[in-house]
Formats: C-alpha cells, structure tokens, sequence
C-alpha cells in the first residue's frame, strides 16, 4: 500500500478518496489522466490481481492455439501489456471507460510492447477485431455484464462475449467465485457458453485468493473474512461438457466471499 501510495501525487490521490463510495466517479477520475489509471484500477486490487496474472500466462506456457489475443474489458491494459511482453502475440484491448485507449498505451510503452487498444465496449468491437482473435480473456467482467440478471440491460455485452469466444474457441475466464447473486453469474455464463460449444477445462481451474492492497492493514487472523476470491477457469471446445452445473457449484461451494462483505 506504501509503495502505491507514493507513486500517486497527492491531489490525485486526495480525488481518488473523495470517491470511496462513487463508483462510476471513480471509473471517470482513474482514466483522466493516463499516468495513473493503472495504479487506480489495477493496483489497488494487488495481490490477487498479480495471482490472476501467474494464472493467465500458465494457461499460455500449457499451449494455447497459436494467434492473436482479444482482451475484452482490459481496464487500463496491465494484463493486455502483460501478455504481449510474455508470448509474443498481437494483442488487442477492449475497454469502453473514456480515456481508457491513452491508458492502455502508456502501459503498453512503459512496458515495451505494441498492443491495439479500441476504446469501445464489447458489443461495438470491430469485426475484424473479434474473428482473427486466438483467445478471449474476460477478466472480471461477467458480473458486470450481468450474466443471469432479469433485465436486459447488458444484452447487448452478454452476446458480444458469447460470439467472441465461440469465434476464437478459447476463453481465459476469471470472476469472483460469488457475488450478489451468489452463483448465478458463473452458472449462467456456463450455459452461454455451453449453448455455443464452448466448455470448462476443468483441469485448469485455479482460485485466486482475493486479497486486496487494502487487506496487510486488517490484521492476520481476520484477513479471510474481506477476501473476495476468484475463480479462474479456461473454457474451450475441447472442454468437457459433463456435470457442468453440480461441479460448478461444488467448485464455488468451496470459496465463499469473506463473511466482512457478505454481511
């Protein structure tokens, strides 16, 4: 937490609090200036976003089909840069917040890659964009997209996802293990992509544990009750399309939110 503090000049930080509990504020002030919006987005949700990593670039090093990566709601381009620095591939993306396209750049050449960043959501993607794509990530997302909700208020975002990975065959999937609606978001995801052929590597499940920068300050003993983990899984059409929905649900079962959220 020290060191991400002192990387944020004060003001920035200072606007950043004064947005606790604001959260389309906080999604507007973190790409305003592109310095900073991956220390705003991606940084605050260290450990476990480093986890996520480690996860994603296994998945690589296992053998993925070879071509280019579509990175559909990439926030400010961590993973993006991450995964170009890594395999070598063309990477794309995709991040609707405005001034997300200038943030995924200053990633990128911080870093020393080339990654295409398009300012759009998922259902604006380009065409050519979404079919030459190897492999989707969707990296905290799903929630968002309201998988499973009544409304159709992410329709149009839901549909987008589904034809993207339908198209590229492999998904690279991470979601907190439970939300509002407990399980429902994955188990509704799951049906999506069971519906288009597209099934989990179970194989490849692994469970990140959650923590945040903000958890070294809760002490030890109470750092399991504010852990949100998450459950990163590979879907692909060679996955198995048995048992989904029970093994699913036992998989979850066995990584709740923190009770300190949940209550």
């Amino acid at each position: 937490m020290g060191i991400l503090v002192a990387a944020l000049p004060n003001d920035v930080r200072r606007g950043w609090d004064e947005l606790e509990y604001d959260n389309a504020g906080r999604i507007e002030f973190a790409y305003k200036d592109p310095r900073y919006a991956h220390l705003l987005t991606a940084g605050f949700t260290m450990p476990t976003f480093r986890e996520e990593l480690e996860w994603v670039l296994a998945q690589f090093d296992a053998g993925l089909p070879d071509g280019s990566v579509l990175d559909i709601g990439a926030g400010a381009g961590v993973t993006a840069a991450v995964i170009a620095l890594a395999t070598k591939r063309e990477v794309v993306a995709c991040e609707p917040a405005a001034g997300a396209a200038s943030a995924i750049a200053h990633v990128a050449e911080a870093v020393g890659v080339d990654v295409r960043a398009i300012e759009s959501s998922a259902a604006s993607l380009p065409d050519e964009a979404r079919k030459k794509s190897a492999v989707v990530i969707a990296q905290s997302i799903l929630a968002h997209f309201e998988f499973d909700a009544e409304c159709d208020c992410q329709e149009a975002e839901r549909s987008a996802l589904i034809v993207a990975v339908a198209e590229a065959s492999e998904a690279l999937v991470i979601e907190h293990t439970t939300n509002q609606d407990g399980i429902a978001t994955w188990r509704s995801f799951a049906e999506s992509m069971a519906e288009v052929g597209i099934y989990p590597v179970w194989e490849t499940a692994s469970i990140a544990s959650g923590y945040n920068v903000l958890i070294p300050d809760v002490p030890a003993h109470q750092r399991p009750m504010y852990a949100r983990p998450k459950l990163c899984l590979r879907f692909s059409k060679s996955g198995d399309p048995n048992d989904i929905d029970s093994r699913l649900e036992s998989l979850l079962a066995e990584n709740p939110l923190g009770s300190g959220f949940a209550e």
